[in-house]
């Protein structure tokens, strides 16, 4: 059922990129050329396809994938004059941050009628994205806009400890991911002032070297099928349990 046009003229907070597709899908695109303000929670992507023992698909797809789904989105939504924007709650994960860093730089390229953007961080992220500073007005703020209980996370949580290992585990290459993005954002800004050709689909892909991505696509891999087979195990337990 198709969204009515009063819906989208209101202020939308959205929890999660899957409320945003979902109001994409189910909106006319004349209603969403009227939508002014929105405040978009994001959160990580469904990582489960990672799970399966044979699964080919890497975790960088899916971040491509998502990214490139969050492009058309803004697309279709550039007459945004309001833009809040909530960062993941746990964005230690390099492929997650690289996400992150990559939506904000679309914004200015994409939002040409943006009026404000909030954005809940701290002021540190403008040098890894300069191009915000060209927008009219950009506040960075740590208050949160949305009440605490942000909705079910878009993925399983996993342990602390698996947490913990993947986070060591990325520390090394962190430094070297930060230090490219100012390279690998020139690309963006130079590739902003050239007109498309053609109306193909833009492929976008996460801010995030070759090298540094396949470090952190194993790592993400590796940690999501541990934590598969841990729970695998524990539901065996179980069963082993209640059958004795």
């Amino acid at each position: 059922m198709k969204r009515q046009p009063l819906l989208c003229r209101r202020p939308l907070v959205l929890r999660s990129q899957a409320q945003l597709f979902d109001l994409l899908d189910h909106s006319e695109p004349k209603n969403l050329a009227q939508v002014r303000t929105v405040t978009l929670q994001l959160t990580d992507v469904d990582l489960t396809a990672l799970m399966g023992r044979h699964a080919r698909i890497t975790a960088w797809t899916l971040y491509q994938r998502e990214l490139e789904r969050l492009d058309e989105a803004l697309r279709s939504l550039a007459g945004l004059r309001d833009l809040t924007i909530i960062p993941p709650v746990d964005n230690h994960s390099q492929l997650l941050r690289a996400l992150y860093i990559s939506i904000v730089a679309l914004v200015p390229k994409l939002l040409s009628q943006l009026q404000r953007l909030v954005i809940e961080d701290s002021d540190d992220l403008l040098e890894k994205v300069p191009t915000l500073s060209s927008l009219h007005d950009v506040r960075f703020t740590m208050t949160t806009t949305i009440a605490a209980d942000r909705g079910p996370p878009a993925t399983k949580k996993l342990s602390p400890k698996l947490e913990e290992q993947l986070k060591a585990e990325t520390d090394a290459t962190m430094n070297a991911v930060a230090m490219s993005h100012g390279k690998v954002l020139n690309k963006i800004r130079r590739a902003s002032t050239r007109e498309p050709r053609t109306k193909q689909k833009h492929k976008v892909e996460p801010v995030m070297p070759r090298r540094e991505r396949v470090v952190a696509d194993a790592v993400l891999k590796a940690r999501v099928r541990k934590s598969a087979r841990q729970q695998r195990r524990t539901v065996a337990r179980s069963r082993q349990e209640g059958s004795g």
